[in-house]
């Protein structure tokens, strides 16, 4: 699980927050309840997506591929798919039941109930900044802001930080996920198509 914790879905640009601050001028804010309101509205308004990824993993390595995501519907989780430029072949499917992660190098397939990855957090039928999900944390670098996002409850360390534009629109710009050792992995989107039609077949697993 660790390695999958370092290589999901990507992760965005800021290093532990509170550690980034002395060295990019990020600057530490309250957590406003009109912020966390209007992040839940965007995230929730959210059915399809697809973007490029631009992903840095904790060991400094970087990776491109394309992320697909869709949401809504009946079921408590949504759909997600990961794929990467060749030469890497590791493949992430999210079919709304299960997370399923292959590893190209070892050549196995792994399979998780999705609430027990971090692909939950943006997953879930409704994503609820207030209850089940906390906003802990707000940094502020320029015209963008980062959230760091903790299931409510867990003080394991793990954690989901959420970095938005905030001109000339308000949009997901990436993330990152921190595990409980706090590494991190980094992702960057780009190419970024919201509403769009997707293939269904993204999102089923084929061995």
């Amino acid at each position: 699980m660790r390695r999958l914790f370092k290589t999901i879905i990507g992760t965005a640009v800021m290093v532990a927050v509170t550690q980034a601050a002395p060295k990019t001028g990020v600057s530490i804010h309250p957590v406003e309840a009109s912020l966390v309101k209007k992040v839940e509205d965007y995230l929730n308004g959210i059915k399809t997506y697809r973007a490029r990824i631009l992903q840095t993993n904790a060991n400094g390595s970087m990776q491109k591929g394309w992320f697909y995501m869709e949401r809504g519907g009946k079921s408590q989780f949504g759909k997600m798919r990961i794929e990467y430029d060749a030469p890497v072949k590791d493949l992430m499917v999210v079919d709304g039941r299960d997370f399923i992660f292959y590893d190209a190098q070892a050549k196995e397939k792994n399979t998780y109930d999705i609430d027990s990855t971090p692909a939950a957090f943006l997953l879930r039928r409704k994503i609820d900044l207030r209850h089940d999900l906390k906003v802990v944390e707000k940094a502020t670098d320029g015209n963008e802001i980062g959230l760091k996002i903790i299931r409510a409850g867990d003080e394991s360390g793990a954690a989901l930080i959420l970095k938005f534009a905030t001109v000339p629109i308000f949009k997901l710009n990436g993330w990152a996920v921190m595990d409980p050792q706090g590494l991190l992995t980094r992702v960057h989107l780009e190419e970024v198509n919201i509403g769009i039609n997707l293939d269904e077949k993204l999102f089923k697993y084929k061995d």
